[in-house]
């Protein structure tokens, strides 16, 4: 009995091997058989003509797109000299005015930047009290915006500001200037240099308007005009009944 069952034992290892043997030889079969389909799809794709264009347009736009990066960083080489040109050249006229208004206040370090995701960038700038930096914010014992300038120092940055755009501005000859009264805090000797300023530019704009509620200002103004004999009209916004109206101003005895 007992040899029987060890003849049928051998006669199914024997089987074993050989379906073992047999399955290898399929899996092999069906790797290569794959391997080689794939080959085929891909000769196939080759005719295919939309393939042809696809890679035809791949090319294409692989060089235009390598141009395009080239133009890019030309113009932006470009930019980066022009800003540094402007910066320079408003950084530097920024500064003479504020000579004349505020001697101990200058800008530093004016450069570009972006502010959190924003895709619009800002004026960056240093602003300097005898060349030592003022801070936004309270910082130890740094000076800082809110404590180290007066009032008539804002006004004089300001006005500086505002004077280099004008002198910046191609087309000042066609423009109209419209300045209303922000110089409350200056002192007698600020006020005459601003309105030296203010009649340089009028003499070059299309026209001027100067609006005060200082009396003594305005008829400091007219009579630079009359000094230089320019062109001029003066009026006065007066209260009449329940309405506004403009009126020639009067100075002491003489309307204008």
């Amino acid at each position: 009995m007992m040899e029987k069952v060890n003849t049928m034992n051998e006669a199914i290892l024997s089987y074993n091997e050989s379906i073992d043997l047999l399955k290898s030889h399929e899996d092999t079969g069906i790797v290569a058989i794959e391997k080689e389909l794939l080959q085929l799809l891909a000769i196939q794709k080759k005719s295919d003509p939309t393939i042809d264009q696809h890679c035809n347009d791949l090319k294409k736009y692989t060089i235009a797109i390598e141009k395009l990066k080239k133009q890019n960083k030309k113009n932006n080489a470009e930019l980066n000299d022009y800003k540094e040109l402007i910066f320079k050249n408003y950084l530097g006229t920024i500064n003479r005015y504020l000579k004349h208004f505020a001697p101990y206040l200058s800008l530093q370090k004016m450069t570009s930047a972006y502010m959190g995701s924003s895709t619009e960038p800002i004026v960056k700038f240093a602003l300097c009290i005898h060349n030592k930096e003022v801070v936004h914010v309270d910082k130890g014992k740094q000076p800082s915006m809110k404590y180290a300038l007066s009032e008539g120092d804002k006004n004089a940055l300001a006005l500086s500001f505002f004077l280099t755009k004008l002198e910046m501005d191609p087309e000042l000859s066609q423009k109209t200037i419209v300045f209303d009264d922000p110089v409350s805090s200056f002192d007698a000797g600020r006020l005459s240099k601003m309105l030296n300023q203010l009649l340089h530019f009028g003499q070059q704009a299309k026209q001027l308007f100067f609006l005060t509620h200082n009396y003594n200002l305005g008829v400091e103004f007219i009579k630079l005009f009359e000094q230089e004999k320019e062109d001029f009209s003066a009026n006065q916004l007066l209260v009449s009944n329940d309405t506004s109206v403009i009126t020639k101003f009067v100075r002491g005895d003489i309307s204008i």
